[in-house]
Parts: structure tokens; sequence; C-alpha cells
């Protein structure tokens, strides 16, 4: 595999992957980058490797992701790009049956946060926005409660040979049990509480609601 030229901070508009005797080059819809090898630098442009069920590669180009269907292995590449104000491109490319490379998912906003194994391929979820901190002490870490916009997961599907698909059904079966749930898109007027006393899960409510829930709390 190759990618083009770096056309500036070591980003590429071009990856060539050369599988069973032929050169395929895909251009994804953002430059992808290579990822930097120190943490002060990866958090600097918004990058992270700490994926579960994905493996970054020696080359720091990509990440690689494998999943089973019927005791036959397939492969997921993950190309990240370089985060602006909210989630990072990334660029997913898998193999067909007979080898040769092809677009899986190509999105210019989603912060990959698993992949994870489904009974028909495996499941890509990720963020298409960051959440924002509404109220409270919201630093990355705490344990007092805090509120912040509503940003749900997006799952996505992939089967053998084919392209990822969204999954509202899996989507929503993900947040319920992971997050909370009131639809598929972002919003600035429900929030999500975080570190509630009496819940073990975390608390969905009107953002309107936010300032009378913390102070029950003790956050003032």
């Amino acid at each position: 595999m190759t990618l083009t030229k770096p056309v500036e901070r070591g980003s590429f508009r071009t990856v060539t992957i050369v599988s069973n005797g032929r050169s395929v080059s895909l251009m994804p819809k953002n430059s992808v980058i290579q990822i930097p090898d120190g943490a002060g630098e990866k958090l600097a442009r918004g990058v992270w490797t700490d994926i579960p069920g994905l493996k970054l590669h020696p080359s720091r180009c990509f990440l690689t992701g494998s999943y089973s269907i019927d005791s036959q292995s397939h492969t997921l590449l993950f190309f990240l790009g370089e985060a602006g104000i909210g989630a990072a491109p990334v660029f997913i490319v898998g193999f067909s049956d007979d080898g040769q490379p092809f677009k899986i998912l190509d999105q210019t906003e989603l912060d990959v946060t698993s992949l994870q194994p489904s009974p028909d391929g495996v499941f890509i979820v990720g963020k298409t926005s960051l959440s924002e901190v509404m109220a409270g002490d919201g630093g990355k870490g705490s344990k007092k409660p805090y509120a912040t916009t509503y940003d749900p997961f997006s799952v996505y599907l992939v089967r053998p040979s084919g392209p990822a698909v969204y999954s509202l059904e899996a989507s929503r079966a993900y947040n319920e049990k992971h997050y909370v749930w009131v639809g598929p898109h972002i919003r600035e007027d429900y929030a999500v509480l975080y570190n509630m006393p009496g819940h073990s899960k975390l608390l969905g409510a009107p953002a309107s609601k936010v300032s009378e829930l913390l102070a029950h709390a003790g956050v003032r």
C-alpha cells in the first residue's frame, strides 16, 4: 500500500493499495494523515488511537479492524483525518471476496469510538459531533454532576463485500444502553446529565430543566 506525497503536515489525498496483483487508487473526500507518534501531537491534532476493536498499524497510516462471518475473516482499514472544531474525518476501506479494496465509509465528521461484532457483520460506532458542556463541572474524568448537549452515537452496519449502512435500530439500541435516546440527530435543546445522585445511568432532560436538576444535585 502507498500514499501520495504529503500535501501538508503529513496529510494525503490518495490511497493506493496493491492486492492480488492489482493496483487500486482511492480518493477520500478529505485528506487523511499519518497518525502522530507522540501523545501531545495526537491531542493537538484531535486524533486518538485507543479505540476498542482497532489496532494501529506500524506505519501509523491507518488502524485495522477485523471480523469473521461463516468462519471467513474480513479486514477493515481506518484512515483518519485531522479534526477541526468538531469530529474528525474518517475513510474506511474493506476488501471484496477476491481481495480488491473498496470504500466502506467516507465521512467528513465521525469520531469512531469502537468496532463491535454483529450477527450479520460488524458495527462501526462513532459520534458525528462533540458534546458541549452546558452546566456544571464537566472536565474530563469529572465525578461531579454536569450537563452536556445531546450528541447521540451513530451505528453503521458493515456486511462482507458491501458499504457501511447507517442503522437506526442499532443506533437506538446502543444509545439506550450506553447513552440516552431522543432521536438520531444532535440537539442543543436537550441535555444529557452525568453523575447525577440516585441515577446509575445517564439522565436525559430538556435543557430548560438543567439548572433545576443540578441544583437538586447540590450544584450551584
